[in-house]
């Protein structure tokens, strides 16, 4: 995801929004202190011009989902739809 979305910005200088389909939340900082596969939203949304507020995360939750990245979220106005809500 995240290379994608990079080269993407890097083409345009237009908004760029991110609909998120997976169980994992994926936009913690860190995961055992380094840039792994549950990180990507993470650092696609410090791209100058992929605000947070346009991820679009959906189906969201189980017991895999870490607290930090539902915490990050919050924090940054990323839209989560957990998949009670689709349910």
């Amino acid at each position: 995801g995240f290379p994608c979305v990079r080269g993407i910005a890097e083409c345009t200088s237009k908004r760029i929004g991110i609909i998120h389909f997976d169980r994992h939340i994926d936009c913690q900082e860190k995961d055992l202190d380094e840039r792994m596969h549950t990180t990507p939203w993470y650092w696609a949304t410090n791209l100058p011009n992929v605000s947070p507020k346009n991820l679009v995360q959906l189906g969201i939750g189980g017991w895999q989902v870490p607290l930090y990245g539902v915490a990050e979220a919050r924090k940054r106005g990323t839209n989560v739809l957990t998949i009670d809500d689709i349910e």
